[in-house]
């Protein structure tokens, strides 16, 4: 099933329907690209989106590739590829910072996905493949990360590297249980620990992550009881992720208007400031609808897009923010549209 909506935007935008999960594809006239995010938690249920997004990209390495953030659910699907070299320009992702609050996080998100890679658990085995499968360029982005795709000049305006509310009461808290449960598994398995000195770069990390062949070693006889600890702080770890969830919008006015806003939570939400007073063209919601805040207040879009599946269960109603403070034209979910096209 698919919905098809016309608009005198610039570009093209699919949403497409991966159940509970994200896939966007920006097109603009010469099919140069930007893919953001492209995974599902049920993703053998839509193994096939990838070989669509594709056949939307003629053009060799013109297309960029951002995920949002570190959940496998965002990025699993990159499997499904068949030829991901030829096909991505350069690839997008959340920053973390070694220094100032938010370092607990920083490094206990590090600590769980080099174990959970280890143990093979939900995926996200993929993150590294991603990178031995496309070799292309890596860029970790900050608040005011230029993304310049699909004919886009893109401002990324979170994660603020310096904000408070990363190293909140809270967040370490968090922190420190995904640390005390994953660093004895580190230990017990011989997996190093990243460093944690303040030079220390995600791009090291994952160089780190080539360099031991972590991603090749094969699971060890007990990866089912490593798997039940990780999945008994996976809501701990969700939460860490969200906090560095990229958000970015266009910064030219004469160029399609667009917002993505990840997997943030309100949390955030309620202290960031998302600058510009013209109204967008697409709005992707926070978290599939499900959060909202003070940033958003009075924003107005054509389009607001929802990313999400009735059928997952645990998924919260869209929040009523989006329809109450809100001022769009059209709301289109995949819930009720399945893929949903802009033209």
């Amino acid at each position: 099933m698919a919905f098809v909506v016309s608009s005198k935007m610039k570009h093209k935008v699919s949403m497409f329907d991966v159940g509970h999960g994200d896939c966007f594809l920006i097109l603009d006239g010469l099919c140069q690209g930007l893919l953001v995010d492209c995974g599902s938690s049920s993703p053998r249920s839509y193994s096939f989106v990838p070989h669509v997004v594709e056949s939307r990209l003629p053009v060799k390495n013109k297309c960029g590739f951002v995920v949002s953030h570190y959940h496998s659910d965002h990025f699993n699907l990159f499997r499904c590829f068949r030829n991901p070299n030829r096909l991505f320009s350069t690839i997008y992702l959340p920053n973390l910072p070694m220094r100032g609050p938010g370092r607990q996080a920083s490094v206990a998100i590090m600590e769980f996905l080099k174990v959970s890679i280890f143990a093979d658990f939900l995926n996200f085995r993929i993150l590294p493949y991603i990178f031995t499968r496309t070799r292309r360029p890596f860029v970790f982005c900050r608040k005011g990360s230029i993304i310049n795709e699909a004919g886009l000049h893109l401002r990324v305006i979170w994660p603020n590297l310096r904000h408070s509310i990363l190293g909140t009461e809270t967040i370490n808290e968090k922190a420190n249980a995904v640390r005390k449960a994953v660093e004895p598994l580190m230990d017990r398995f011989d997996i190093p620990r990243p460093a944690i000195d303040a030079e220390y770069s995600m791009e090291e990390f994952f160089q780190d992550l080539e360099k031991e062949e972590v991603l090749y070693r094969e699971p060890p006889e007990q990866a089912r009881e490593i798997r039940e600890i990780l999945k008994s702080i996976e809501n701990e770890f969700h939460d860490l992720a969200n906090i560095f969830s990229m958000a970015f919008k266009s910064y030219y006015k004469d160029k399609s208007r667009l917002l993505f806003l990840g997997d943030l939570q309100s949390n955030v939400l309620n202290k960031i400031s998302i600058p510009g007073t013209l109204p967008f063209d697409c709005i992707k919601t926070a978290h599939h609808g499900t959060e909202f805040g003070k940033a958003l207040k009075g924003k107005s879009t054509e389009f607001l897009l929802v990313s999400r599946n009735r059928r997952i269960k645990r998924i919260k109603r869209i929040h009523d923010g989006y329809i109450l403070n809100m001022r769009s034209k059209m709301l289109l979910s995949t819930e009720y549209l399945g893929d949903c096209h802009i033209l």
